[in-house]
């Protein structure tokens, strides 16, 4: 056989195969129609706002839909899960208080945070409205993300404060104690799927 038309013909093959893995990835994608997320807050950073003062409420948040597959992330898994419900850090004292609404975790997206340097295992970005805007509050790691597709849910997902959640948090409460890159907390949820 000529070996360009060899050539050409492995190519080929291995086109139509890739085509047919990300055929079968999609296809585990699911259609999620409910559900809960909860944050488990990091231990530093609950100490850290005691020492500031301030209190967080609300760690749980209803899923209100999305499209995610609850496969391993070097699977392919991931996908976009809304939430309603709203996450609040407050200060008595000052009467202040600041509402992070309508978590969407995003394990495929890309963060804007202004070419910041990422740590290896960081794969996608929290959003939340932020006095009706659309934020991204925090950054997500999956080092110790574990899912389990029988089941439709997923635990270990870490979350991270990004450059814009620590200046919102610094200017509502007017400290400087803020910044990027510390812990929020974990992520872990279990879906209904259709």
């Amino acid at each position: 056989m000529n070996p360009r038309k060899t050539i050409a013909a492995l190519a080929s093959t291995a086109a139509l195969a890739g085509a047919g893995l990300a055929a079968t990835a999609q296809a585990d994608t699911v259609k999620v129609t409910g559900g809960e997320t909860e944050l488990k807050p990091a231990k530093s950073t609950v100490e850290t706002l005691d020492d500031l003062g301030i209190g967080i409420e609300g760690t749980t948040y209803a899923v209100k839909g999305g499209d995610y597959d609850f496969a391993s992330i070097a699977d392919g898994g991931g996908g976009v899960l809304k939430h309603s419900g709203k996450l609040t850090f407050f200060a008595d004292e000052a009467d202040t208080e600041l509402k992070l609404k309508g978590f969407q975790i995003d394990l495929a997206g890309d963060l804007d945070d202004g070419g910041t340097a990422r740590a290896k295992d960081d794969q996608g970005v929290l959003t939340a409205k932020v006095d009706g805007k659309r934020l991204d509050v925090g950054r997500l790691n999956t080092k110790k993300y574990e899912s389990d597709e029988k089941s439709s849910s997923f635990t270990g997902l870490r979350v991270s404060l990004t450059k814009e959640a620590a200046k919102a948090l610094n200017k509502a409460f007017d400290v400087k104690d803020f910044e990027e890159g510390i812990k929020l907390g974990k992520l872990s949820n279990q879906s209904e799927v259709k």
